[in-house]
């Protein structure tokens, strides 16, 4: 994009103030020359507590940020250690679980928390779910409301909770949701483990899913995938198996088969999961003898349990019409994909490439075949093992081809399908030491190998930390200094069009966060178009569905990602708009296009006509923007409609050099508002404006003169004057400091409303 951040001599003079540290002097001032107005230099202006930029302040911040990531792995690290070393009275036994589950969240939390507040996407389908969860507005989420492919529908309803406290669907919400899915896995994988283990035994047992948690930063593990909730589910319907097995309830069956039914919902890839467990259930009905009124009773439960997440989303889906898209859209679309595979896959090094997991997964095998051999070899005419430690045994040694067809099945290397490995390498861990403890009556075996295994662990993770370091630090660069103080709001990047919440968008190709940032609700069913332009037996259908819900929500905006720039799609003949000609048809009657980039690859952006005449009524078109900028990024940026960063549409300064941006209007206007909406240099995030002072002019008279913070990209910048009943005729920004490596903006616009 623009200039790069690179190595600069120490003592080089660049600072940024300190918001609300403007001189008053600076507010008041009314002459042209910057000295008579009584501007000051970006040094002088940051009178108190200054922050020197660059590379010396950026490194300092990343590393105490990844010592922190350290110190978190090393603390939660020894509370491990220490607490499997702890044995005590009985009367403690729920401490020590207390404090784990604590210790884990906490450790979870702090060491994903610079990832989590991030502003950077970390995948181009983590913005997915959460736009699908938008989507929830129009209604009860089935097919006909929301298409979710193989991911089901569970995945966008769970990323709703923010409209409860009249926030929006973001991608700290989604992270957010992540870490609570996995903390709730580590939870009810622990419990499990409790039936049959001490706590110091059952930490042990867990340790390498919550190492996993904490230790492994990827962002195929830390952003919202379509694995958590699965994971969450499976861990969860394994408990509550067991919890049936010990206390006979039927509210634990209910539990356990209405967890095990939503699986598939949440990823039609663990279904391989759900039937297996399906049987854990059947099996556990019939180890527990019981009469045949007691049975029927059972057998009701788990069917009840089994179909009401089916029930609750595909029967309104069949009331209303809906019954077919399901079947077309989750299933013989996916038929159809199976063929498009990547000719380098391999299952084997798939299964390896994430180390620390493979790793785990060895350690637990080995710990559980060892143990079972020595049962085998010294006990073979002992007394007969617990029957839930035989069934947990069975079950642990039955999961790791269940895992692994679930995770090679879509024939994709796609790290986060690895998730689906954690309860497996779990129930082996259990069911190993579990195995140990029915050998060795004694408790001291198992406090001596409580540490151990703990120990080897975090061994096994921590060969991973370098690369964590290595990733965190990327993401502390890049994000440092582009932090929102309101995670839980969209910064509305088309606000300057006066959108609303009842206007509807398409974002065309494969961008889903576009979504996120416009806050406005997808037009159509689909959050990516895949299904219009792969070239598969179903993609008439597909394309007449999206007509018809294109027309039914009367769309207000269309953007067009399909570029060399954009993920998934790049040509704009053959996978554009102008590829789908019925819509290309309607474009052109009804909407027009408002971007005028200079870069062509910038995303096509269409508005509605109707709603373009309102738009312009009150808008103060510019005559000319004359300003200093940096090669091929010219002041006439700020007005070509283009407010999205993956091209050359914005406004850059010379580097580490402050200027003004003169507008000169095409005829005088009564200004009532400016909206200004600064840059982050694209993909790059080291350069945007921090303090401007925008003057607003009549000929050569300063008329009024403020002198403001300008919000980080995406969120616009508003500057109202209610009493203002003067006509100016232009205005200039200057830009007094920055952040990072230079100033500048993306667009500025004027309004007489």
């Amino acid at each position: 994009m623009g200039y790069r951040a690179r190595q600069r001599p120490q003592d080089r003079k660049q600072y940024q103030s300190r918001p609300g540290r403007i001189p008053p002097a600076a507010i008041e001032a009314g002459g042209r020359d910057r000295k008579e107005r009584g501007l000051l230099t970006p040094r002088q202006i940051n009178g108190g507590l200054v922050f020197p930029i660059g590379r010396t302040r950026m490194a300092a911040k990343v590393f105490s940020l990844n010592n922190f990531y350290f110190a978190i792995v090393a603390l939660y690290s020894a509370s491990l250690l220490a607490l499997t070393c702890f044995h005590g009275a009985s009367r403690h036994e729920r401490k020590i679980g207390i404090c784990f589950l604590t210790a884990t969240s906490i450790a979870i939390l702090a060491a994903r928390f610079r990832i989590i507040v991030s502003p950077i996407l970390l995948n181009p389908d983590e913005a997915l779910f959460a736009a699908g969860a938008m989507r929830t507005t129009y209604g009860w989420t089935t097919w006909g409301i929301l298409d979710p492919t193989t991911s089901g529908p569970l995945n966008s309803m769970v990323l709703t909770w923010p409209y409860i406290f009249g926030g929006d669907a973001t991608l700290f919400s989604g992270r957010v949701t992540a870490t609570a899915l996995s903390v709730g896995a580590i939870y009810f994988l622990y419990r499990l483990a409790r039936f049959l283990l001490p706590p110091a035994p059952s930490i042990a047992a867990v340790a390498p899913a919550a190492l996993f948690y904490v230790i492994i930063l990827y962002p195929d593990f830390t952003q919202f995938s379509s694995e958590h909730l699965p994971v969450f589910l499976i861990c969860g319907a394994l408990y509550f198996v067991a919890q049936f097995m010990q206390d006979r309830r039927l509210a634990s069956l209910y539990f356990a088969a209405i967890m095990t039914g939503g699986i598939p919902f949440a990823k039609l890839q663990g279904g391989v999961w759900a039937c297996f467990i399906c049987l854990a259930i059947a099996a556990a009905c019939l180890l527990e003898r019981s009469d045949t009124r007691t049975n029927c009773k059972r057998l009701a439960v788990v069917f009840a349990g089994g179909v009401s997440t089916a029930v609750v989303l595909l029967l309104p889906a069949y009331l209303a019409g809906h019954f077919d898209d399901f079947i077309k859209s989750a299933l013989i679309e996916q038929y159809h994909r199976l063929p498009i595979v990547d000719p380098n896959y391999s299952a084997v090094k798939f299964l390896r490439s994430v180390a620390p997991l493979h790793r785990a997964y060895l350690i637990a095998g080995i710990t559980l075949a060892a143990c079972g051999v020595f049962l085998v070899a010294k006990y073979k005419n002992a007394r007969t093992p617990p029957r839930l430690l035989l069934f947990l045994a069975i079950l642990a040694g039955l999961s790791v081809p269940i895992a692994v067809i679930t995770v090679i099945t879509p024939e994709k290397a796609f790290p986060h399908y690895l998730q689906f490995m954690i309860p497996s390498i779990v129930l082996l861990m259990i069911a190993g030491i579990s195995v140990l403890s029915f050998l060795e009556q004694r408790s001291r075996p198992l406090w001596s190998l409580s540490p151990l295994l703990v120990l080897v662990s975090i061994v096994s993770m921590l060969t991973a930390t370098k690369a964590q370091y290595l990733y965190l630090r990327n993401v502390t660069i890049r994000s440092s200094q582009n932090l929102s103080s309101d995670l839980l709001h969209s910064p509305e990047i088309l606000s300057w069009l006066s959108a609303n919440r009842d206007d509807s968008i398409v974002c065309w190709g494969w961008n889903p966060k576009c979504y996120l940032d416009t806050n406005i609700r997808p037009a159509t069913r689909d959050m990516t178009n895949e299904v219009q332009l792969y070239d598969l037996p179903l993609r008439p259908y597909f394309r007449e569905r999206f007509l018809r819900d294109f027309d039914k929500s009367s769309a207000t905006f269309l953007i067009d990602f399909v570029g060399p720039h954009y993920f998934g799609f790049n040509d704009p003949s053959s996978e554009g708009v102008q590829s789908f000609p019925e819509l290309a048809t309607r474009l052109q009657s009804e909407f027009q296009s408002i971007s005028t980039a200079s870069d062509k690859t910038c995303p096509a952006f269409f508005v509605r006509k109707s709603r373009l005449k309102e738009f312009y009524k009150s808008r103060v078109p510019f005559d000319r923007i004359d300003g200093p900028s940096h090669p091929g990024f010219p002041p006439t940026a700020v007005d070509d409609n283009a407010v999205f960063e993956e091209c050359r549409s914005f406004w850059l300064l010379p580097k580490n050099q402050g200027g003004e941006l003169d507008i000169a209007f095409v005829k005088p206007s009564r200004l009532r508002r400016i909206g200004i909406l600064n840059t982050n240099n694209g993909s790059l995030h080291n350069a945007a404006a921090n303090h401007v002072v925008v003057s607003i002019r009549n000929g050569a008279d300063i008329l009024a003169t403020h002198v403001l913070t300008v919000n980080r990209y995406p969120k616009w910048t508003y500057v109202t004057f209610p009493d203002f009943h003067k006509e100016a005729d232009g205005m200039t920004i200057r830009i007094i400091s920055w952040h990072g490596e230079g100033g500048g903006l993306n667009e500025v616009k004027a309004f007489t409303d």
